[in-house]
């Protein structure tokens, strides 16, 4: 207990603890607002009032009839998501695919494709899934609004900041190392094996305590938004994604399973890194060490599919233990060599070895290591690495070495990681929707975009002609939208003939939800995202040699002030175009395509977004401009930070 009071003692990393659960349920709740600050609320605020009225009426429906709607409608990230009328179609279909497994076993293991190799992975396969699917007959799954557990499951960014915290906290078991007082430490009565003891209860502590704060705080704020907790009594596979579950227990259970499996899961992330970081000295380097670590295993656990032989070691992986929602609600059987393995009864057996296996190596480090003796096996492997290095880093230009100060000596390398990761979460348009008849608008106006010429004329006889196999509101909707645009038409026409130009008619709502008002607050969030990446980049782009305190003879040297000045921020500039690149290059390339070559040809006169500062602007040189000037206040937020560094 007092260790752990020493750890939380600390203002600014208890701070640090407060504030990730807090940004778990931010980032919850932007990424259901589809990253839109201002508009986002709205929308997310009609989606769920849209949801949770949907719930009773596909509740009363039929099979058949829920499979004939088409009214259910989603604004943010819904695609390939279970929806309500999946969910009813599923329910309804749930013992219909239990038989269809069996049969599907039956016949597969008849024929002879599979049936010739007796020994192999894919036979035995065959048999394992059919033998523990019979369990599965007499559950009862029922139909509910799941929509809640299903977005709280699916949020895998809680499990990054949670293991993140997890790392945060074993790095305050080192303080005494870095301070010079471990030699004192160990020599007190309790200061080897008995605090680490202490250690440990104290890691079991708080991933207890994290697990309620970043997976408590997000679920009660899914409930808050989609309701559903009248479904916790049912079965776990009422819930379509947990269709191949083999757990017999309801909704609330399995949440409550989760909970615990994550407080342990938790608890085992801490040992490992615990163990590593326990033959280091250095923090930079254990840092580096940590996301090599993680790097190797995401690589094997994200790339190795489930069927090839090596599928052990994508399972055999610290993310089995990082994400477990997929082993506690999927069935897989991984090919452990020829032999189908359940992944969910392997990984059990693997944490309860690893968990006695580094908790008492932990312990007998703590009491057998001495902190200046010379076993320090890794350091002395670490002294003959960098020998053979320096041969390489001697030889390297002085941009090339300042790149190697700033990523490796200086740790952002652990920052762009971030980068790379969170840069595909940013959004960057907004949705405005209207009525059935704005989308038929919207859909005749994609078709016929472009200039107004004979053809505009020919498109809008031939849809008339066309309204007359639509009967009662149907024709009446496709009717007026037609009319709006043959109105638009018009308009457009006399307004250019008026002022000696093209007409032309172009899709100005796909333009304002790029770069509208309705947009502004969703590139303001990606320009703080990417301020917040920069100054983590450039803080420490002058910190080195200060640290160091090589500061004074490198600016009494000509080069130092010079050629080495130079080069620090023309590397500076270099890493802020490449996160530019990261942020930014991929949403002006989806920009682009989204708009298509109509519409990026278009005058930009016929948009009320932007300015026109110049006559006979295209709306594309108004898209290349924003992305141009972003990169031109990203490399000046830049060199703010490094002035400010220096």
């Amino acid at each position: 207990m007092n260790e752990l009071k020493r750890i939380l003692s600390n203002g600014r990393r208890l701070a640090l603890f407060l504030a990730l659960p807090v940004l778990c349920t931010a980032l919850f709740f932007l990424e259901r607002m589809g990253g839109d600050f201002r508009a986002g609320y709205a929308y997310l605020s009609e989606e769920t009032a849209a949801y949770r009225a949907a719930v009773p009426r596909f509740a009363a429906m039929t099979a058949e009839e829920a499979k004939e709607d088409d009214t259910e409608f989603y604004m943010f990230d819904s695609e390939g998501e279970p929806t309500l009328r999946s969910t009813k179609l599923h329910v309804e279909g749930y013992a219909a695919y239990l038989d269809n497994v069996q049969a599907q076993a039956e016949r597969m293991s008849g024929a002879s494709v599979f049936s010739g190799d007796k020994k192999g992975f894919t036979y035995r396969n065959i048999l394992k899934t059919a033998k523990d699917f019979e369990k599965q007959f007499g559950i009862k799954v029922q139909f509910g609004g799941n929509r809640a557990v299903e977005k709280w499951v699916g949020f895998r960014t809680a499990d990054i900041l949670y293991m993140l915290a997890i790392a945060a906290f074993i790095m305050a078991f080192f303080e005494d190392k870095r301070s010079g007082l471990l030699p004192v430490v160990r020599s007190c009565p309790d200061g080897r094996g008995r605090l680490a003891v202490s250690r440990m209860g104290a890691l079991l502590f708080m991933a207890l305590v994290f697990t309620l704060l970043f997976y408590g705080g997000v679920l009660a704020s899914s409930f808050a938004l989609y309701g559903g907790t009248d479904t916790l009594s049912h079965s776990i596979q009422s819930l379509e994604k947990f269709r191949t579950c083999t757990i017999r227990v309801t909704v609330g259970e399995w949440i409550a399973l989760y909970f615990g499996a994550k407080v342990l899961c938790g608890f085992l992330i801490g040992l490992i890194f615990w163990f590593i970081l326990s033959f280091l000295t250095n923090i930079q380097l254990a840092w580096l060490v940590l996301i090599a670590v993680l790097g190797v295993e995401y690589a094997a656990w994200a790339f190795i599919p489930p069927q090839m032989a090596i599928s052990v070691f994508r399972y055999v992986n610290v993310f089995s233990y990082v994400f477990p929602a997929e082993t506690l609600s999927k069935y897989v059987n991984m090919n452990f060599f020829g032999l189908p393995v359940g992944v969910r009864g392997f990984l059990t057996v693997l944490f309860v070895l690893l968990t006695a296996g580094l908790s008492f190596a932990i312990v007998l480090i703590a009491k057998k290591r001495h902190p200046l003796g010379n076993r320090d096996l890794l350091s002395r492997s670490i002294r003959l690495w960098n020998r053979a290095a320096d041969t390489l880093r001697s030889r390297l230009p002085i941009p090339a070495m300042e790149a190697y100060k700033m990523l490796i000596l200086g740790g952002t390398v652990i920052f762009a990681a971030a980068a790379v990761w969170y840069a595909p979460k940013l959004n960057y348009r907004s949705y405005s929707y209207g009525t059935s008849t704005d989308a038929i608008y919207d859909q005749y106006l994609h078709e016929v975009a472009g200039p107004i010429t004979e053809a505009t004329y020919e498109y809008i006889e031939r849809a008339r002609e066309n309204l007359e196999y639509y009967e009662g509101d149907e024709r009446g909707r496709f009717d007026e939208a037609l009319t709006r645009l043959e109105e638009e038409v018009l308009e457009l026409t006399e307004e250019a003939e008026a002022e000696g130009r093209t007409a032309w008619l172009v899709e100005k709502n796909r333009v304002e939800n790029l770069y509208g008002r309705g947009a502004q607050s969703i590139h303001r969030w990606n320009s703080m995202a990417a301020v917040g990446f920069i100054i983590l980049l450039a803080a420490p782009v002058f910190a080195f040699e200060r640290k160091a305190g090589t500061e004074l003879t490198l600016r009494s040297l000509r080069r130092g002030r010079g050629y080495v000045l130079r080069s620090k921020y023309a590397v500076l500039i270099l890493e802020t175009v490449g996160l530019w690149a990261l942020l930014f290059l991929r949403q002006w390339l989806k920009s682009r395509a989204s708009l298509g070559e109509t519409m990026l040809n278009a005058p930009l006169e016929c948009f009320g977004v932007f300015a026109v500062p110049f006559p006979g602007l295209r709306l594309r040189d108004a898209v290349t401009a924003v992305y141009v000037l972003r990169l031109i206040g990203m490399i000046a937020a830049a060199l703010i930070t490094a002035y400010v560094s220096s």
